[in-house]
């Protein structure tokens, strides 16, 4: 896995293996969302570590995931949605200009920005809904320059803009 392509690696499905080894998917700052196999019994210390985006984990496994825990390499310490069934349809979606939301009922999150603009106008509402910006959601956004944030945002997390060293306005 450290050979994978870690700046743009969103969606992970690992369909078959029984670990994850230490640092696996570390900094992978991209990776939004990850499906583990069924077969999964053991991952690493720090397999996950800032993972920053990882908000939904698909666990088919029989190893014991919680959101906000540090336990099994860190994989749910940013998770917003961990779930069992592999039927279950993800609340991840990308919408056509590249912004990507969480969807989970009343809430939305903006998770990440995956298009090609560097001046950005931030959709005005996710679903309808008011949203928030999630907590790294720009995390090292080198090329983005200028934002629009719209009245539908209704909070902004915590290092939402950190390491965006070319936004000016």
């Amino acid at each position: 896995c450290s050979a994978l392509p870690k700046n743009n690696l969103q969606r992970v499905v690992i369909n078959a293996g029984t670990r994850i080894e230490k640092n696996a998917f570390r900094s992978c700052h991209s990776l939004i969302s990850i499906t583990l196999s069924p077969e999964m019994t053991t991952i690493d210390a720090a397999a996950f570590s800032n993972c920053y985006r990882l908000a939904e984990i698909c666990n088919p496994s029989a190893l014991e995931i919680t959101k906000g825990s540090l336990d099994n390499g860190c994989i749910a310490q940013y998770a917003l949605n961990v779930y069992t069934s592999t039927e279950e349809k993800s609340k991840v979606m990308t919408d056509a200009d590249g912004y990507v939301f969480y969807a989970d009922g009343d809430s939305c999150y903006l998770l990440a920005y995956v298009g090609e603009e560097t001046s950005l106008q931030l959709p005005k509402s996710c679903l309808g809904k008011d949203y928030v910006i999630r907590e790294y959601a720009f995390y090292m956004g080198g090329d983005i320059t200028a934002m629009t944030i719209p009245e539908g945002v209704t909070a902004i997390g915590h290092s939402a803009f950190m390491r965006c060293e070319s936004l000016q306005t």
